[in-house]
């Protein structure tokens, strides 16, 4: 017995480590056939004879280097105004303007100190040669006003009055050029422009050539070429070019054509070539070492809080087929549209929460997330803005599911799930949408389709649970409430052919269920389970003191080791029954458990009575088993046994009703009932002081009514 336990769990492990290698194997190959497309052996000038299509959005940096410097080279060279010149253009015309004054105040000292013999002023063109030398070298310098006596004569002969109106209309013609701006290439058509705007004003032509002159000589570029503001307005014009994207499943290269550079620079960035081969082994290596990250992880959380799966290979192949086929449908549905590939991580979080456990799901659908986002990945590459985008949509939507499932999982449990996943989901593309500055027609696309997906995700999940469980022979929550209707064909003829049985099974059914709820084990399993465990008493329900009803008792006619037959009997006839009314496998083991190996000690110590100088073999008188290999057949097990005990006492008080539950249990580990099951003395405890109190409950003291004839 001990080999064939050992030789059956040796085998359980090769199978899981089976199934875990297939699962990694599967996630290796997704992420593979998803980052590691087909590559081609080309040469620029080849003629193509297929075409080849982006596997991903991908920049075509080539074209997109090529607008944005177009870009560039169309903003024209920026100027700017130096205030500075401005400045330094009046004191030149105020400087020039005073030196005119000087040499009419020069010229008018020379006349009243050169008076002629008869006493008259002199006229200055009789001033000699030496005065007009100091003049010249003093206010007039050649360079500038140039040799002609005539100008000279003309300037020192000038009122100071008549001058300052020049330099006024001047100044004011300078400073409205300035203000406009002028380059250096604009300069001479400015001081053109400027002689035109001050003929106008009413000088002579004397006045004009004077003025002229001394902008001719003061006037100079303000109007500059702005290096820095042009190289950043060119800058800002390349930023604001979009970069020129090849989309996913957009042909790069027509069959029958001829390969470019540009179309073999686009292959080279997507790695389509055979000379990427690092790049093509940097995939490999990082997919790879992905999925064994992500695996691990997932693994890890089996072996910490799920280890009892590791040894059912019937639901780690359910939980690998859930995360095979989700993982596939977000292949196939990104291709479409990123919130339509949530359906896989929907899928898996409701089929994984409604078949295996409700944390499982949520663990499993955030490690699904993180391969569906790369997966999902698109124009940037890895980790881009679309696997965030698909990430945080997943997880938000994994715990939403997860949250507004409970333990007694209904279809309308399922349904609003979806509903609330689906939601979840669009409110994560739409919070991720406004912080990126998507478009509003996008982020209502996501939301529309995400909603749906939800919807479409719970429809899928209640139309093809009844095909999980038949596959895989696992029992959910609905199927459960199903099993516990008392219209059931089986509990209906409990009721009528073997009412006491059925009454018994009623109130172990109440006690298991408490006691599994309050040590955290499926408490809904335990009452269903329950209701069953005693079906295989239908066979002959008056060999059992529940269904006799004061009448005859047909163990008094037969012998201790009859009696005994009969007991077990209803242990492998009631797992018959059961398994010809198309019970789950795990109500049928319960049936077989919940007497696990127990000595029927009544008959046997008969037979030793009846037979005090012989050895009585035990074996006859040992239920089949198996012992009890969950928690909830342990639990269903006391309950059984307790709820018979204690009915079976006259008026028991509290202090009584304790003492014949702990020496039920006390006699359930001494025969080492519970090595097969992961129940703890701790949980045991638990289950005892949980029983205590819903017993002293239904066996609590009553009043005793008077008659009605007493006063």
């Amino acid at each position: 017995m001990a080999k064939r336990k050992i030789k059956s769990s040796f085998w359980r492990n090769i199978a899981s480590l089976l199934m875990l290698a297939a699962l990694l194997t599967w996630v290796l190959f997704m992420l593979l056939s998803n980052l590691a497309p087909r590559r081609y052996t080309l040469e620029a000038g080849q003629l193509a004879t297929e075409s080849i299509y982006a596997p991903r959005d991908v920049e075509d940096e080539t074209a997109t280097a090529i607008a944005r410097r177009q870009a560039s080279e169309d903003i024209h060279d920026r100027y700017r105004l130096d205030a500075l010149v401005g400045l330094l253009v009046e004191q030149e015309i105020d400087q020039l303007f005073d030196n005119c004054n000087g040499a009419v105040q020069e010229a008018m000292t020379w006349i009243q100190t050169h008076p002629n013999p008869d006493g008259s002023l002199p006229g200055l063109h009789q001033a000699d040669a030496a005065f007009w030398a100091d003049v010249r070298e003093r206010y007039l310098p050649a360079d500038l006003w140039g040799n002609e006596r005539d100008l000279h004569l003309f300037i020192c002969t000038q009122s100071p009055s008549r001058l300052e109106s020049l330099r006024i209309r001047t100044l004011q013609a300078a400073n409205t050029a300035l203000a406009a701006g002028i380059s250096q290439d604009e300069m001479a058509q400015s001081l053109r422009t400027m002689g035109l705007d001050l003929m106008i004003t009413g000088f002579r032509e004397e006045e004009l050539h004077i003025s002229q002159i001394i902008l001719a000589a003061c006037m100079a570029p303000n109007r500059i070429l702005d290096v820095e503001g042009t190289e950043a307005a060119r800058q800002r014009a390349a930023d604001a070019v979009e970069p020129i994207m090849f989309l996913r499943g957009q042909p790069i290269v027509l069959a029958d054509s001829i390969i470019t550079d540009n179309q073999l620079s686009l292959l080279s960035s997507m790695g389509l070539l055979t000379t990427n081969s690092q790049q093509q082994w940097t995939l490999t290596w990082g997919a790879v070492l992905l999925g064994l990250i992500v695996t691990g992880l997932g693994v890890g959380y089996l072996a910490v809080f799920e280890r009892a799966i590791l040894s059912r290979p019937r639901e780690l192949s359910l939980l690998v087929v859930i995360l095979a086929i989700s993982l596939l449908l977000i292949q196939l549905l990104c291709r479409i549209n990123n919130a339509a590939a949530l359906l896989g991580v929907q899928l898996c979080v409701l089929l994984i929460a409604a078949l295996l456990h409700t944390r499982m799901a949520i663990v499993f659908g955030v490690l699904l997330s993180v391969l569906g986002g790369v997966v999902c990945s698109g124009a940037q590459g890895l980790f881009d803005v679309d696997m965030q985008l698909f990430f945080l949509a997943g997880t938000f939507s994994s715990m939403a599911g997860v949250f507004l499932l409970n333990k007694k999982l209904r279809r309308q449990h399922l349904m609003l799930a979806g509903l609330g996943m689906g939601i979840a989901g669009a409110l994560g593309f739409t919070a991720c949408g406004l912080l990126l500055g998507q478009s509003f027609a996008t982020i209502m696309t996501a939301v529309g389709v995400s909603t749906l997906v939800g919807l479409v995700c719970a429809v899928l999940v209640l139309g093809s649970l009844s095909l999980w469980e038949s596959l895989f022979g696992v029992v959910t929550t609905m199927k459960l409430l199903d099993l516990a209707n008392p219209d059931h064909k089986l509990l209906r003829r409990l009721v009528s052919e073997a009412p006491g049985t059925y009454s018994h099974s009623v109130a172990v059914a109440n006690l298991a269920e408490a006691a599994c709820d309050a040590i955290g084990a499926n408490g809904l399993l335990a009452r269903v389970v329950a209701y069953y465990h005693d079906v295989g008493k239908l066979t002959r329900p008056t060999y059992f003191i529940e269904n006799q009803m004061g009448s005859e008792n047909p163990h008094d006619k037969l012998s201790p080791e009859a009696s005994a037959r009969v007991l077990r009997e209803h242990v492998t006839l009631g797992e018959a029954l059961a398994r010809r009314h198309r019970l789950p496998a795990i109500l049928r083991d319960g049936i077989l458990q919940h007497h696990g190996t127990t000595t029927m000690a009544y008959f046997y110590h008969k037979a030793r009575k009846a037979n005090p100088e012989g050895q009585v073999d035990p074996a006859p008188f040992t239920y089949p088993g198996p012992r009890p290999q969950s928690r909830e057949a342990a639990v269903v097990m006391i309950a059984d046994s307790v709820e018979a005990a204690v009915r079976s006492m006259q008026d028991p008080t509290p202090a009584q009703i304790e003492e014949m539950v702990r020496k039920v249990v006390r006699a359930k580990v001494d025969e080492d009932q519970f090595f097969d099951c992961t129940i703890t003395l701790r949980e045991i405890e638990r289950v005892i002081a949980v029983l205590l109190e819903t017993l002293r409950g239904a066996h609590h003291e009553r009043l005793s009514y008077p008659d009605k004839g007493q006063k």
